[in-house]
């Protein structure tokens, strides 16, 4: 099966397929709970805006156009299901009317260490796991909309009376990483510095893939 036709089955954000229940993700994607964690809520936009550490400069280019300074925070989360930790780091930027939200989850569940951590595709995955091969890597992925915040979409995806259609008139584009690196440079304390190169897909409602290219630096804190 095609990564857009995998994709249209879960949840737009990587935040939102984190949050999805295990056997709900391993239905769609052949992923079980031992393959990408279940995450619990993120903290409040006004947390981890205060932060003063966090930052990213973001640029987007291709079917999607976007290019600023924005914020950048990671959380660790223990899936309650399978027992293991799910890690990701979350870069955002405010353009105009839209939250830009870009997610790199770690898949294997560990804070990473310096060094660069390769971005696979939801094909590259389900062909590894479907190997019996440990899922190591990081999954990528891009949402943007009339969201006040990073929680506010992790709260309405975690909502089990959500309104999917209404959550997809407030949704402005969904995509989602085919390659890339991210690379941890630094890493003191409570802070991970680091850059991306990914070259990513928009997913449109017929299910076409269109390119874009992100590129970014980020220093970010953790979120509590």
């Amino acid at each position: 099966m095609s990564d857009s036709r995998v994709y249209s089955h879960l949840a737009p954000g990587l935040a939102a397929l984190l949050l999805l229940p295990a056997g709900t993700l391993a239905q769609s994607s052949g992923l079980g709970p031992e393959g990408v964690a279940q995450l619990d809520h993120a903290p409040s936009w006004e947390v981890w805006e205060s932060v003063q550490e966090a930052s990213a400069r973001i640029s987007i280019t291709g079917s999607v156009e976007a290019d600023g300074e924005g914020e950048a925070f990671w959380l660790q989360r223990q899936d309650p299901i399978s027992g293991r930790d799910g890690f990701i780091i979350v870069l955002s930027l405010r353009d105009g009317g839209d939250l830009r939200m870009l997610e790199f989850g770690f898949l294997s569940g560990d804070r990473p260490g310096a060094g660069t951590h390769t971005i696979l595709s939801l094909d590259e995955m389900m062909e590894i796991s479907e190997g019996g091969g440990a899922l190591t890597g990081v999954m990528a992925s891009y949402l943007s909309g009339d969201f006040a915040s990073w929680q506010e979409v992790s709260e309405l995806v975690a909502d089990p009376n959500a309104d999917f259609q209404l959550f997809q008139t407030r949704m402005t584009g969904s995509g989602m990483g085919v390659s890339g690196e991210v690379q941890i440079q630094a890493g003191s304390g409570d802070t991970l510095e680091g850059q991306v190169s990914a070259a990513m897909v928009l997913i449109t409602e017929f299910g076409d893939e269109l390119p874009f290219q992100v590129e970014a630096t980020f220093r970010a804190s953790a979120a509590p």
